[in-house]
């Protein structure tokens, strides 16, 4: 995601397609403002996906698609008892290729996920704070988002400040020390 421009905003998307063992990354297309904005809290998550077992268009961290699919998995448990997804080796790198933040999803994750899909709701992590414009994992895997965000951010807290100064820090109003004097 890119936001250019001071007056007149241009808003950008580019996107991570994954199509089998290929994957290719699309060159920055600008989009409507509506577009940008109802997609805002998502970077880094997969939008839409289309799988053996359906179409996917609610928001959610990369690969879990694949995720409980015998095709491509097991269920593993490690040794504290939880259960952990594992991908078979063929498909080992899924998991780097989809850009999956952390090393296991875990089975009380992943049914956190589908109940949040069956609700139609976006699933941020376990946490809600890992995937997604403001997640850890986001974060970790998309630096220059990030500095790009700072740096525009830190701009118009200036412009912001300037405006103020400029406004309010010469003003020549005289500033009364007691209070409007009602009743004398």
């Amino acid at each position: 995601m890119r936001e250019e421009g001071t007056f007149f905003s241009s808003y950008f998307h580019q996107y991570q397609v994954v199509q089998g063992e290929n994957s290719w990354t699309t060159d920055w297309m600008q989009v409507p403002e509506s577009v940008y904005r109802a997609n805002e809290n998502f970077l880094g998550m997969t939008l839409a996906s289309k799988t053996p077992d359906g179409e996917n268009n609610v928001p959610h961290p990369p690969g879990y698609d694949y995720v409980g699919n015998p095709r491509y998995g097991s269920w593993q448990t490690n040794s504290s008892g939880m259960s952990f997804w594992a991908f078979y080796g063929q498909y080992a790198l899924m998991r780097d290729l989809l850009g999956m933040g952390r090393g296991s999803i875990f089975r009380n994750d992943y049914d956190d996920y589908q109940r949040s899909r069956s609700q139609r709701r976006p699933y941020y992590g376990r946490t809600g704070k890992e995937y997604g414009t403001r997640g850890t994992v986001t974060q970790q895997q998309k630096p220059s988002f990030f500095a790009r965000r700072r740096a525009r951010d830190a701009a118009q807290r200036q412009r912001f400040q300037q405006k103020f100064n400029n406004r309010f820090g010469r003003s020549s109003v005289p500033v009364r020390s007691r209070g409007f004097g009602f009743g004398k």
